[in-house]
C-alpha cells in the first residue's frame, strides 16, 4: 500500500480549518438569507403595485394614449380576478382640441384579460377584450372639413391581431357601438350622420 502523499494536519491546524469552514458556511447562509429577503421585498412591492388599481389605471392610460395618439382617461379600474379587469368611463380626446369637439370617443365599459407581468415593463398585452357602449364622435369645429379624429397621431409598431406601440390586442369584441359625425354649431355638436354597429376582431 502506497503512503498517503498529503501532509498530515496537526490538531491545531484541523481546528483552525474547521473554524474557517464554519465561518465560510455562515457567510454563505447569511448571503442566501439576505438574497431571500431582497427577493421577497421585490415580490411584495411588485404585487402591491399591481394590486393598486390607480397605478395600473395610470399605466393603461399612458399606453392607450400613446397607442392612439390622443389623451385617454379611465374613470374606474378594478381587478375582477388574476389578469382580469373591468374599466369604465373611458374617454379619448383629440390633442389640441378644446371643448366638446375634442372628445372623439367614449366607452361605457371594457372587460379585459391581460398578461400581468408585462405591465411591469410598460407593455399591455390584452388576450381578450369585450367593450360595450362605444360612442364615436369625430367633430368638425368649423366649416373647413377637418375632423378631430385626424388630430390623432398613433405610434407605429407593435404586433398581434392589433398592435400599436406597447399595446397588443389579440381578440376584441365590440357591442352596442354607435358612430356620429358631428358639426359644431357654436358650442353644440350637431350630428351629420349616425350609425350603429357591432364588431369582432
Amino acid at each position: 500500500m502506497a503512503p498517503d502523499p498529503r501532509p498530515r494536519l496537526s490538531l491545531e491546524e484541523r481546528v483552525v480549518a474547521r473554524l474557517h469552514l464554519k465561518r465560510h458556511l455562515r457567510r454563505l447562509l447569511l448571503g442566501r438569507r439576505r438574497l431571500a429577503i431582497a427577493l421577497t421585498a421585490v415580490v411584495l412591492t411588485t404585487a402591491g403595485l399591481l394590486a393598486d388599481g390607480r397605478v395600473v389605471r395610470a399605466a393603461l392610460e399612458s399606453v392607450f394614449s400613446s397607442a392612439v395618439g390622443g389623451s385617454v382617461t379611465i374613470s374606474r379600474f378594478r381587478w375582477t380576478g388574476w389578469g382580469s379587469a373591468r374599466l369604465a368611463g373611458i374617454r379619448l380626446r383629440a390633442p389640441g382640441w378644446d371643448g366638446p369637439a375634442g372628445e372623439i370617443a367614449a366607452l361605457d365599459s371594457m372587460d379585459v384579460d391581460v398578461d400581468v407581468l408585462p405591465l411591469l415593463a410598460g407593455r399591455v398585452i390584452i388576450r381578450d377584450l369585450d367593450a360595450t357602449g362605444l360612442r364615436l364622435r369625430p367633430s368638425d369645429p368649423h366649416t373647413n372639413g377637418e375632423l378631430s379624429v385626424f388630430a390623432l397621431a398613433p405610434k407605429a409598431g407593435g404586433d398581434g391581431a392589433l398592435g400599436i406601440g406597447a399595446l397588443r390586442v389579440e381578440r376584441a369584441t365590440l357591442t352596442d357601438a354607435q358612430a356620429s359625425v358631428q358639426r359644431m354649431l357654436g358650442d353644440m355638436p350637431v350630428p351629420v350622420a349616425n350609425f350603429r354597429f357591432t364588431a369582432s376582431i
